[in-house]
């Protein structure tokens, strides 16, 4: 099976076709304009409640836009714009997509760049919590295929024997009194986040679930780590627990309770 490792696209891919949809909405709204005026009259009022609501929807999708080159330029969140990015994101995520597989960009180089612009963000918000206040979710494939002990939402089962990156990962936990779960999808994680009502999400997950995690879990901010893949997909995946590390005490700002 051919191992699959993360490579970094960049934030530039998925801010770069963020703006090209926003201008192929202005097109839209150009092009809509010039046919309304061809038209009967009530086949023309249709026409320009329709190019209103798109034009909404654009300059929404702008001044979302600015919001989010600026909290990436200046590493600085502002209050105003915080809605409008994500509303953006979210809202323009399904076009992002389809421009990119009509200019030949990979649908996998545009979630890990999706990654990467979402974890910006969350870094530009300063946010600090307290240990009960952060969840770390980790995807079942990081536990060894063959184990045969049960850890998906029950952790405290591992017998630390070290084949894998979830031994290491329960005593960071631990050692940082932060509540950690292992999910099999979606429905688990929305689980876990409903039970322990975290401020900040640590994710571990592939770059497509990651997509669909950040995206279901506004406004809770998620940042995101992309485990590897060694071994091909929902495999014996793993994680660098370095950078998981890095993540917790940047969000716990030294709030470890001794």
């Amino acid at each position: 099976m051919k191992a699959i490792k993360t490579t970094k696209s960049g934030k530039r891919v998925f801010i770069g076709l963020m703006a090209l949809s926003i201008l192929l909405f202005v097109g839209l709204i150009y092009y809509l304009w010039r046919v309304a005026f061809a038209q009967e009259y009530i086949y023309r009022v249709i026409f320009m409640i329709v190019i209103i609501l798109l034009l909404i929807l654009t300059i929404l999708a702008a001044v979302g836009m600015v919001g989010l080159v600026w909290s990436i330029l200046r590493g600085r969140n502002v209050s105003f714009f915080q809605m409008p990015v994500y509303r953006t994101m979210n809202i323009l995520y399904p076009f992002v997509i389809q421009i990119g597989r009509i200019l030949k960009i990979t649908q996998e180089h545009i979630q890990i760049s999706f990654v990467e612009v979402n974890n910006k963000l969350v870094e530009s918000k300063k946010t600090s919590v307290s240990p009960e206040d952060l969840l770390i979710l980790l995807p079942h494939c990081l536990q060894k295929d063959d184990c045969p002990h049960k850890l998906t939402r029950n952790i405290s089962n591992c017998l630390h024997c070290g084949n894998c990156d979830i031994s290491s990962l329960s005593r960071m936990a631990t050692k940082y009194k932060v509540a950690i779960e292992v999910v099999t999808g979606g429905t688990l994680a929305r689980q876990a986040v409903k039970e322990h009502k975290p401020q900040v999400i640590l994710a571990v997950a592939c770059e497509r679930d990651l997509n669909s995690g950040i995206i279901d879990s506004s406004p809770v901010p998620v940042y995101g780590i992309i485990n590897d893949r060694p071994a091909g997909p929902c495999y014996n995946t793993r994680v660098n627990t370095v950078k998981l590390e890095e993540a917790i005490n940047r969000f716990l700002g030294g709030k470890l309770k001794e």
